[in-house]
């Protein structure tokens, strides 16, 4: 049985949290952009789409989160701490966000102890 590559499973991951958040905008647009089912590939790849997600919503708490989650993974600790302080500055969506604003303090904390 073949074990399925890391990258392309983690790659899913981030773009399929990304596209079913609530924001229509960023659902709608990236859905058009990224034909579905999604495998990246590679972590370059996936760091391409999740720019591409920042781009069409720079200031979103879902698109700086899972940019922040990925870097996290890549161990690019300083570059993740801004993207998930940023992601904590975005305006609230209510009560969407309030398991997300979780995610992203136990993630800050997570980040800052490996620094």
């Amino acid at each position: 049985m073949r074990t399925p590559n890391r990258n392309k499973t983690l790659n899913r991951f981030y773009l399929s949290k990304l596209l079913f958040r609530h924001d229509s905008r960023v659902t709608n647009t990236a859905l058009n952009i990224f034909p579905h089912p999604v495998g990246f590939g590679s972590n370059k790849k996936a760091e391409q789409h999740l720019k591409k997600a920042l781009e069409i919503n720079p200031d979103g708490i879902d698109s700086n989160y899972f940019y922040g989650d990925y870097l996290i993974d890549r161990k690019r600790y300083d570059e993740a701490i801004v993207a998930l302080n940023k992601a904590k500055a975005a305006p609230d969506r209510p009560p969407a966000d309030q398991g997300r604003r979780a995610e992203i303090d136990k993630a800050i904390a997570m980040t800052k102890s490996k620094i």
